[in-house]
């Protein structure tokens, strides 16, 4: 008798990009003429050119050039984060915005020499020159220290050279989570986990659902510690407000009872 054999195994997916060590600038041509994938050698300097609007966005990874300017208005984070990487690498970003690494969405988009992707077309127009390449490299190894430190917040300023991560630090967190993503922290709460306690509806501070887009400031020192409010929308009279660890200690303190989910920016089309 005849069985159906059902449909045929899906495709593995395209690997995902690992997490870079420093930048992805890496060495590509050592001549001027078209490179083997048929690419031409762009100089450095044309790319730094198109780092903004009106003119074409281009950035570069693993020493190959894109133009990303169709790609800016459906970029998942929004365009102004890609507007941060144009004209220059985009491995100092994605080595502090590592969503990039949890997904293979990234290497579809740059694969096989760009492709379209959530309506956006990303292609590659040329690879960079060994000492161009050797240039960026430097300059990105820079910048990664500099938004590593920055990331840090109030503490983190003196993060040592051999221990430049700025997830290194992350606090400990409860170990039932539905961890979807480490670096940064992307976690469910499973269901048994949502409603506890005396009440019997409200998640425990230690399970509620993690969401973050950044690593978490680590405060080595409380009383430099410093939260500053920005209150010009609202009260333009007022402006910005400034707080310490003993003036949030003093704020009145109110109980509001509330279901919340995260907004799940785009995931369906990383699912």
């Amino acid at each position: 008798s005849w069985e159906n054999p059902g449909p045929p195994p899906p495709r593995p997916p395209p690997p995902r990009p690992p997490p870079p060590s420093s930048c992805s600038a890496s060495a590509a041509s050592s001549s001027d003429e078209d490179d083997d994938d048929g690419l031409p050698t762009v100089p450095l300097s044309s790319l730094r050119q198109k780092g903004s609007p009106p003119g074409p966005l281009w950035v570069s990874y693993d020493g190959t050039v894109y133009d990303v300017t169709d790609f800016l208005a459906v970029h998942p984070g929004g365009p102004e984060f890609l507007l941060r990487a144009g004209g220059s690498d985009v491995g100092p970003h994605w080595n502090l915005y590592r969503q990039h690494f949890n997904t293979s969405v990234p290497m579809e988009i740059l694969g096989g020499g760009g492709g379209e992707m959530f309506g956006g077309r990303v292609r590659a127009v040329g690879r960079l020159s060994d000492d161009d390449a050797e240039v960026l490299e430097r300059e990105c190894e820079e910048e990664r220290k500099r938004k590593n430190a920055a990331s840090a917040g109030g503490g983190r300023e003196r993060v040592e050279e051999e221990d430049d991560d700025p997830y290194a630090r992350e606090p400990e967190r409860w170990d039932g989570f539905r961890v979807h993503g480490s670096t940064p922290m992307n976690a469910e709460t499973p269901l048994d986990g949502i409603a506890e306690g005396d009440r019997g509806y409200v998640t425990p501070s230690e399970k509620f659902y993690v969401r973050n887009h950044h690593p978490v400031p680590a405060v080595d020192d409380p009383d430099r510690f410093r939260l500053t409010v920005d209150l010009g929308p609202l009260l333009p009279s007022v402006g910005s407000v400034s707080y310490s660890l003993d003036d949030l200690s003093k704020l009145p303190r109110s109980e509001i009872i509330a279901t919340i989910q995260c907004g799940g920016n785009r995931r369906g089309e990383f699912d």
